[in-house]
């Protein structure tokens, strides 16, 4: 009303980005490059490649593009029970009592014990000091050494500082979050986690276009061999909230899906990692139209009057907020002590194995001394 002139909308099937530079009539971009409409209700992002193809007018909005997904409790980092201290800490841990059980064992063998009992002897009680248990091997004897004595105090000492930091730190780990690990694109591809996109044309010219090595990586080894690579919103959310899959989609709209569906904690559990740069969203207008400059002066008024905030406010959804209890502490769950299980199991198996070849040997020996036995009474 305010320009004076009537409006006659034509309706376009999609955007058809992959006709930018051509005489093609057909999508939003066929009817601008080829003046079959003065401008276009569907809003565009600014890319060089569409400069040459209609003229942009004022940022009206930003697309903001996100991959988010459910943060795992682990991230990138090893087992729980590895991570209190670092590698190299580990490796001076596993010297120490090497070293520990070598000078037990020469004392051992000093005190006239065989080789072959003191070995064993000594490795049980490295042990026994890392873990802060009784050392019955030790204990049941009657009298200790000096030199057994000053080893063993040392040895105590040092395991009982380590197993307050490990302790602490397994105790924090219950009542705070750990840290976020997966910050970038590159992090993420290398979980291993399966990758979704929001299906839209935009989405998929970009991945036809981009030249970035870490999309076309995303792409070729996340996206074209899963059969979920290109899904809709409601879908992809879904995925999102069983946890173990990212979804790369429009925040704008797409947190209205997550704060419908998703818990308190799944919501403090959700992460992003940014694909590619905000976009800025203007109305396009046909190249060399007439109304570019009155379509800028009206639509900086509508942005100056604070309608455009008004509508991002309204109809776009900001990021959710983790609001937890402080009181609450994180659970133990199987996947996060699965491997003291494994290793039990482990044990357990290879006792068994043992206990079969102990018991087949001593088969084997008392069927043997028989013979023998029975041969010399002949």
């Amino acid at each position: 009303m305010k320009l004076n002139f009537r409006l006659k909308i034509i309706l376009a099937s999609s955007w058809r980005l992959d006709v930018v530079g051509t005489n093609s009539t057909v999508g939003v971009i066929g009817q601008l490059q080829t003046k079959q409409v003065d401008f276009s209700l569907t809003p565009l992002s600014l890319q060089p490649e569409r400069m040459l193809t209609y003229d942009p007018t004022i940022e009206i909005a930003r697309g903001k593009f996100y991959t988010i997904f459910r943060h795992p409790k682990y991230g990138m980092e090893r087992n729980i029970f590895l991570r209190p201290f670092q590698t190299m800490s580990w490796i001076i841990m596993v010297t120490l009592l090497a070293c520990s059980a070598t000078l037990l064992s020469a004392i051992f063998i000093a005190r006239r014990t065989t080789a072959a009992n003191a070995l064993p002897v000594a490795l049980l009680s490295a042990l026994g000091a890392l873990t802060q248990q009784s050392i019955v091997a030790v204990a049941g004897r009657r009298t200790l050494t000096g030199s057994e004595k000053l080893l063993l105090l040392a040895l105590f000492g040092c395991c009982m500082l380590l197993l307050q930091f490990y302790s602490s730190f397994v105790i924090g780990y219950q009542l705070i979050d750990p840290p976020k690990s997966i910050n970038t694109m590159e992090q993420l591809i290398a979980t291993g986690m399966p990758v979704s996109i929001e299906n839209v044309y935009y989405n998929r010219d970009f991945f036809m276009r981009t030249t970035d090595p870490v999309a076309r990586d995303l792409y070729r080894r996340r996206i074209l061999p899963s059969k979920e690579g290109f899904v809709n919103v409601s879908t992809g959310i879904a995925l999102v909230r069983q946890g173990g899959h990212a979804f790369h989609c429009e925040t704008s709209y797409g947190y209205t899906h997550v704060l419908e569906t998703f818990t308190e904690r799944e919501i403090c559990e959700l992460h992003h990692v940014l694909l590619y740069p905000h976009r800025i969203i203007h109305i396009p207008l046909a190249k060399g139209s007439p109304l570019k400059e009155p379509f800028k002066v009206q639509l900086q008024i509508v942005r100056e009057s604070g309608l455009l905030a008004y509508h991002q406010a309204r109809y776009y959804a900001a990021r959710p907020r983790c609001v937890k209890d402080s009181h609450q502490t994180e659970p133990v769950k199987l996947a996060d002590v699965v491997s003291a299980f494994v290793l039990l199991a482990c044990g357990v198996l290879c006792c068994w194995f043992l206990l079969l070849v102990e018991v087949l040997f001593r088969c084997i020996q008392l069927r043997y001394t028989r013979q023998i036995e029975s041969v010399s009474l002949e």
